[in-house]
């Protein structure tokens, strides 16, 4: 399955269609059960950050031993975006961009909700900060957090309301 049949599958399963997520997630196998890669690949509100993994060839990166912290967008967020950014995002000449992307909701150590204090300051896997707010709701950057806490043996995943963006690259 190339990049694009994964991100149409993605954008289809945002949009409603009933196409189940092992189809759309045909490359990731049973090694990651048990992980953060797993979680997210198992969870139907992230098909579309699991699809964008696959393409931007992170999924064994997460299954690896972590500790990690994933701020996981759910497939709302994406649609946000908008298809000509995820478009342009899949594009083969931008997967350093699209790796950057994901790698700044990857924080390498375990933060459990408890842990999210507002004032903090998160490094990610891309060297890049996130900070961690709290107006009235807490914010992780500019998303709000929607569910935290599922965990797995190598780390944690909180689904979050919008896509990270990156500072540019100087």
């Amino acid at each position: 399955m190339n990049r694009r049949e994964l991100l149409n599958g993605a954008l289809a399963l945002s949009a409603g269609a009933t196409l189940m997520p092992s189809a759309v997630l045909a490359q990731a196998d049973d090694t990651t059960a048990g992980t953060v890669a797993g979680i997210v690949s198992n969870d139907r509100d992230l098909d579309t950050l699991a699809s964008l993994l696959i393409a931007a060839d992170l999924v064994d990166a997460l299954q690896g031993a972590g500790p990690f912290t994933v701020f996981a967008p759910v497939n709302a967020a994406f649609e946000a975006l908008g298809e000509a950014t995820i478009a342009d995002l899949t594009a083969e000449e931008n997967q350093d961009r699209l790796r950057r992307l994901l790698q700044h909701h990857v924080v390498p150590q375990r933060i459990e909700a408890a842990g999210l204090n507002a004032g903090t300051s998160l490094e990610t896997l891309a060297g890049t900060t996130i900070e961690i707010t709290d107006e009235d709701t807490l914010l992780i950057g500019d998303a709000e957090l929607l569910r935290p806490d599922i965990t797995c043996p190598n780390g944690v995943v909180h689904k979050i309301g919008a896509v990270l963006q990156p500072p540019e690259e100087t």
